[in-house]
């Protein structure tokens, strides 16, 4: 159990499981193989399944809301949770206030849909036509908020967790491959869509945007279920971390005994529950916490 600061106890258990069905409609886009929504996996982007003249859009419309929704109170829930030193605590804010914002831009896609799908033919000519409506470019602005957002929750709470001595937050070697992989897609995906921006590019580099962009995307909820479980593990008996055995003797040495730092009432004692070190087993499961006195003690 964590404590938030003002002595009350939180469980992170909501936010775990709010995530972990965040993860989950967050990848509805793989439904498609099943549906006949007759649109190209390799050449269209995943927004099109729910595109405003598309069967299917508000089958996975309202999954990419569900995700959104999810993910965006499950970051505020952790935003309570979150404690450690500066400056990892200061990624740590920073990474769960952005999954609030991909939440909030991922519902936002929905409410704001392409008009039609630009990897047909009819909707490419209106789309260089100009004769669409303001939705589908504000479409595009949303969605480009989307991934921004994504990729800084995982690169700030990555980051945070290299620092080991904020929580909770997601393991570091399980956010280092994701955010690289999810990075290299984006990018990917950006090169080849240059084609539909009018940029002349080389034939190659013409069409295939949707497959880096779904792998993408799939990165993006694999990481939804890792900072899921990142929180499940947060509650006592739950378990080892990614990577974490060095950051736990980081917080044991930080919470033990005495250290100069800022305090609210003059000096911060730091110490472990009775004076005893605190085990890496159980290093997600503890925190440093203040006291009415301005001192700061170790909760199990």
């Amino acid at each position: 159990m964590i404590t938030n600061r003002s002595g009350r106890a939180i469980s992170p258990s909501v936010a775990a499981l709010l995530l972990a069905v965040a993860a989950v409609a967050y990848s509805s886009w793989v439904l498609e193989a099943a549906l006949p929504t007759k649109l190209s996996t390799v050449d269209g982007f995943a927004s099109e399944l729910f595109a405003a003249d598309q069967p299917y859009r508000w089958f996975f419309g309202g999954l990419d809301i569900v995700a959104g929704a999810c993910a965006a109170v499950a970051g505020l829930l952790v935003l309570r949770l979150v404690r450690g030193r500066p400056p990892a605590l200061r990624w740590a804010y920073a990474g769960w206030a952005a999954l609030v914002v991909f939440g909030v831009a991922t519902i936002l896609d929905v409410v704001f849909p392409l008009d039609c799908a630009p990897s047909l033919a009819p909707c490419e000519a209106l789309e260089q036509a100009g004769q669409l409506s303001w939705r589908h470019d504000v479409h595009l602005v949303t969605s480009a908020i989307a991934n921004v957002a994504g990729l800084a929750a995982i690169a700030a709470l990555w980051w945070s967790a290299r620092g080991g001595s904020a929580r909770p937050v997601p393991g570091r070697r399980s956010g280092a491959v994701l955010f690289w992989g999810a990075l290299v897609m984006t990018l990917a995906t950006m090169v080849l869509s240059l084609h539909d921006m009018r940029i002349d590019v080389p034939s190659f580099l013409a069409d295939g945007q949707g497959i880096p962009q779904r792998i993408q995307v799939g990165l993006l909820a694999v990481w939804l279920g890792v900072a899921a479980a990142s929180l499940r593990r947060a509650e006592p008996g739950g378990g080892d971390d990614d990577g974490t055995d060095t950051e736990a003797r980081r917080d044991a040495e930080t919470c033990e005994g005495t250290t100069a730092g800022a305090t609210r009432a003059g000096r911060t004692t730091w110490q472990a529950k009775d004076g005893r070190p605190v085990s890496s087993s159980r290093s997600t499961a503890w925190s440093c916490t203040w006291s009415g006195t301005g001192a700061a003690t170790g909760r199990p």
